[in-house]
């Protein structure tokens, strides 16, 4: 009778530390993105000349509903060459607000290590974006804003680990093509009002931080 007690709460004790591992997602998110675009032109319409530079951007990001994100953050563009015949200095300071579409396409590289299963998803990302240029003292003359749109890919290592670590924490690879609408500033020439537009390749990586519970408790 006695060795029956012990057995039970062995089994009810191994039990509660396996559940309290048990974690599932509530819904509310808050995430970091960081991006850099190594290929970055600013090019005068109609025109040969071109701006290249670098783009770095920072800021906040938030999963409303699967696969849409909202994102506000800060942009800085460093001017390359060609820059000294539109600014004063080689730095353009910006805010950009967008929604960050991510349509799941496939899943790969599928594999189980020990319960765990694994996978990779891929998928496409589609992002209407504003972004406003505000003088630092370096832009002669300037648009009221820039509407753009975003497409690439995205990558995400998913498992089905019920852990805290695993349901709390995502992270996000994004690859993509930003390219511009309408002018990201302008400048009163000759001929005219000369209007620059903006294109550009680069990389994001998109840190999610979601609250989990317990639902076994």
């Amino acid at each position: 009778m006695m060795k029956n007690g012990i057995l039970i709460l062995f089994v009810f004790g191994f039990q509660s530390i396996f559940c309290a591992q048990f974690y599932n997602r509530t819904g509310k998110n808050m995430g970091l993105y960081f991006s850099a675009a190594p290929i970055n032109a600013i090019h005068l319409k109609g025109n040969n000349l071109s701006i290249n530079s670098y783009q770095f951007s920072t800021g906040f990001v938030k999963m409303i509903y699967s696969g849409i994100y909202p994102k506000i953050g800060y942009g800085y563009t460093i001017l390359k060459d060609n820059s000294n015949l539109v600014f004063s200095n080689n730095g353009i300071h910006s805010v950009n607000i967008g929604v960050l579409c991510d349509i799941n396409l496939l899943d790969f590289g599928l594999r189980k290590i020990g319960s765990t299963c694994h996978a990779i998803k891929c998928g496409l990302i589609l992002t209407p974006e504003y972004r406003h240029a505000f003088n630092s003292g370096g832009i002669k003359n300037y648009s009221i804003g820039e509407f753009s749109g975003e497409i690439g890919l995205s990558f995400c290592h998913v498992s089905s680990s019920p852990s805290k670590k695993n349901r709390s924490k995502t992270r996000h690879y994004d690859f993509y093509y930003r390219n511009g609408f309408t002018p990201f500033y302008k400048t009163n020439g000759f001929a005219g009002t000369d209007k620059y537009m903006s294109k550009e390749i680069g990389f994001r990586i998109r840190f999610m931080f979601h609250k989990v519970y317990d639902f076994l408790k």
